[in-house]
């Protein structure tokens, strides 16, 4: 009879880890508005040289730019 009784604290201790369930919420990250708001695109309207041509080519890689370093702060906060 007691040789029954010494198994329950082993089954307690089982009944007690399967029991504790760890549950994770979703984090919810959320950024300004102004973080997705990169430089514009220059107009071609002024290419009427190869100087106004020059600038335009220098305005839209300025624009690339922004917009990639914008993107490039947003994905190192998610990937950390």
């Amino acid at each position: 009879m007691i040789r029954h009784l010494l198994v329950l604290p082993f089954a307690l201790c089982l009944t007690a880890c399967l029991g504790s369930k760890t549950t994770t919420l979703p984090i919810k990250l959320t950024w300004p508005a102004v973080m997705f708001q990169c430089q514009d695109a220059p107009s071609a309207k002024n290419v009427d040289d190869q100087t106004g041509l020059a600038l335009y080519i220098n305005g839209l890689h300025l624009a690339y730019q922004d917009c990639k370093t914008r993107l490039r702060n947003i994905e190192g906060t998610v990937n950390k």
